[in-house]
């Protein structure tokens, strides 16, 4: 004998099914539209909080770096650490001494399995005292994501300064070989982050952002694009702030002394 079992609350008759009505093609492409918007919703979201995340650590990085230049000055009779301008001064500059006349190199021994030596010997490290303030979480050391990485003559630090505090090389080599921090504009760019993957007219421009420790305001080494809506960058008041690509393009090209061109010793700034 042919037993039939039926679940409560379900009809399991043909004339049921049959009478069941499903997605029309129009309704379906409207779900699937409506749900890769809200998908796109979601990723940007995530990516913007994400970014939201990286930047206040850029911040709060170069919060410490400017506080840190504030108290460098402040012992020092108003005077500014060295930029580590070209590698070219013997003494410590802001960021590092100079190994062989390069920056320390992390590759090799003995900072290869020991970083922190390369970091004790720049001028603002008794003020940091930790290296993690020196990078932005967005610059990333592996190849796979930074290709630009290996090749860097300074791999300790995201951030640079300005060579304006040196005279871009004028006064390297003098005694004192940079300017007091009374003499710049407060609201002048005392540093920021580059970004080796600039490109100008279909060529990489940013090659040589970390070369050593400071730059020119310029095109190939100022503020870069590695967030979504622009960098942080500190300026000579110890001030720390958010900043366009473009609002930095600006300054660059300024006739005379602007936030970007701030060297004290010249008319123009430059």
């Amino acid at each position: 004998m042919k037993h039939t079992y039926c679940l409560a609350g379900f009809d399991h008759s043909p004339a049921r099914r049959a009478g069941g009505k499903a997605f029309t093609r129009v309704e379906l492409v409207v779900v699937i539209a409506v749900v890769g918007l809200l998908s796109l919703v979601l990723r940007t979201t995530m990516a913007t909080s994400h970014d939201g995340s990286d930047r206040n650590v850029c911040v709060n990085n170069l919060k410490r770096l400017a506080t840190a230049a504030m108290m460098y000055a402040l012992d020092n009779q108003d005077q500014m650490p060295y930029p580590n301008w070209g590698n070219t001064e013997p003494g410590n500059g802001w960021l590092y001494t100079p190994v062989g006349g390069n920056p320390p190199n992390l590759g090799a021994n003995p900072y290869k399995t020991n970083a922190l030596p390369a970091y004790q010997g720049g001028a603002l490290w008794p003020f940091v005292q930790n290296m993690w303030a020196y990078r932005c979480p967005l610059d990333k050391t592996n190849a796979s994501y930074n290709p630009y990485y290996a090749g860097r003559a300074n791999k300790l630090c995201t951030y640079i300064m300005n060579g304006a505090v040196c005279g871009y090389g004028g006064k390297s080599g003098s005694r004192p070989n940079s300017y007091k921090l009374g003499q710049f504009n407060p609201n002048a760019f005392m540093m920021w982050e580059p970004d080796e993957n600039l490109m100008s007219n279909g060529y990489i421009v940013g090659s040589f952002a970390y070369n050593d420790a400071s730059s020119f305001p310029d095109i190939g080494e100022g503020v870069g694009q590695r967030h979504v809506n622009g960098s942080a960058l500190a300026t000579f008041s110890g001030q720390v702030e958010w900043t366009s690509f473009e609002l930095f393009q600006q300054e660059q090209f300024k006739r005379g002394p602007s936030r970007a061109w701030c060297n004290p010793g010249t008319a123009d700034g430059r």
